[in-house]
């Protein structure tokens, strides 16, 4: 992990106090990932991700993977559908190619997104 990626301001969507695991730069899985907490990605995983919190797909992460979360925010490359998520952020530093269905997206200026987005109001 470098030290532009660490700490709050890095993942902001992270609130002080909440437990935030953490799948580092040199890891790479292949298969289904779930938390129960918040969780970062920064290295790279093929396969399905599920958090009852945020999950953050990092600038150094490269993900193919279909994503439930409560709330997404993806810095890096996500390849694959987004769903049941309350709200979803791609940053400028993103690219991302899939669908999303969320209650509510933000694309930042600079962001790389190709796919199709649906908005449900709970």
């Amino acid at each position: 992990m470098s030290s532009q990626e660490s700490g709050p301001a890095a993942h902001p969507a992270h609130s002080a106090g909440t437990a935030v695991s953490r799948i580092g730069s040199g890891v790479s899985i292949d298969g289904r990932l779930e938390a129960r907490e918040d969780l970062v990605i920064e290295g790279r995983l093929k396969g399905q991700a599920v958090s009852f919190g945020t999950l953050t797909i990092a600038q150094s992460a490269v993900v193919e993977a279909e994503v439930q979360a409560r709330t997404v925010v993806v810095a890096g490359t996500l390849t694959g559908n987004i769903s049941r998520a309350e709200r979803v952020q791609i940053t400028e530093t993103a690219f991302m190619t899939g669908d999303v269905v969320t209650g509510r997206i933000g694309i930042s200026s600079g962001a790389r997104f190709k796919g199709n987005i649906t908005i449900k109001r709970t």
